[in-house]
């Protein structure tokens, strides 16, 4: 992907500054001169849509975050019991397809995330 090489990455958090310095900008200039509103006020509306939506994104990345931190203690917990010497087999099948199902949920997850921002336009 070539277009991904030229591509910086930039924080959520480098983004929602940059969106609020603007709408501070913005502020600032109605606030001198407040007949400039129908000027500036399609410009701020954006911002502030654009700021809530990357907030929705950061929601999002915390939260399939937070199930991605979960699958290397599952597969230790599955290695522990595979390695025992008395190991429960139908124990770690059990562990196994939950682990399989988290992991379809996941899936389903980012997958959803990924389509709802397609349908409102935020998707890099």
């Amino acid at each position: 992907m070539a277009w991904a090489e030229d591509t910086a990455f930039v924080s959520l958090d480098d983004a929602r500054g940059e969106i609020r310095g603007k709408l501070a900008g913005f502020e600032q200039e109605l606030a001198r001169d407040p007949t400039q509103d129908a000027a500036y006020r399609p410009s701020i509306e954006v911002l502030e849509r654009r700021l809530a939506e990357l907030d929705r994104r950061g929601r999002h990345d915390l939260a399939l975050a937070a199930q991605l931190q979960v699958f290397p203690d599952q597969f230790e917990i599955i290695l522990g019991k595979l390695a025992a010497t008395e190991s429960d087999l139908g124990e770690v099948i059990t562990d196994m397809n939950l682990l399989i199902e988290q992991t379809d949920d996941t899936v389903r997850f980012a997958q959803d995330i990924r389509t709802a921002e397609r349908r409102i336009g935020i998707a890099n």
